[in-house]
């Protein structure tokens, strides 16, 4: 029994550490996402530069909570499946905001360190003779255009973003 245990903590410590880029998730990043989410199962660990990003569910919704080495927390970003799951307030902004006819490639919550906003990542592209859908874009040799757009809880249009 301890032989299996043993080769189970072996391959899971294997696991962590590839999902992580080679490095282990540091000990300071674990105990923060423990206290801060005490009854949470992390499906996986990414790293991107020198953040640590725990990928996880809670109430059936994939969240990522992002941590400096030091175990700070950054932000956490919890995925939309629409806009119509946005507060009634930011519904209402969005829909009388120039980029509400624009394809909505995204929408997530974002809890930041005393704050949280919400994200709405659009996309358009002209074509001559009409806007085909996102599946015949990359067909058509033509670059869209993007923005991340920031909305405070309040419906105001914090900051647009243009990806590209």
């Amino acid at each position: 029994m301890k032989r299996i245990f043993l080769m189970l903590t072996m391959t899971l410590s294997i696991f962590e550490a590839w999902a992580t880029g080679g490095k282990p998730v540091p000990d300071n990043v674990l105990k923060s996402f423990s206290a801060k989410y005490p009854d949470v199962h992390v499906r996986k660990w990414n790293m991107k530069n020198d953040t640590d990003i725990a990928v996880f569910r809670m109430s059936k919704t994939k969240q990522c909570a992002y941590y400096l080495p030091d175990g700070t927390w950054i932000k956490t970003e919890t995925e939309i499946n629409h806009v119509s799951e946005l507060p009634r307030a930011v519904q209402n902004s969005w829909h009388e905001c120039a980029f509400q006819t624009w394809y909505v490639e995204d929408v997530k919550r974002v809890e930041i360190p005393g704050d949280k906003l919400y994200v709405i990542q659009v996309i358009r592209k002209y074509i001559p003779g009409g806007f085909p859908g996102p599946e015949n874009w990359n067909k058509q040799g033509v670059s869209p255009e993007e923005y991340k757009l920031y909305f405070d809880v309040n419906g105001s249009l914090l900051r647009k973003v243009q990806m590209n």
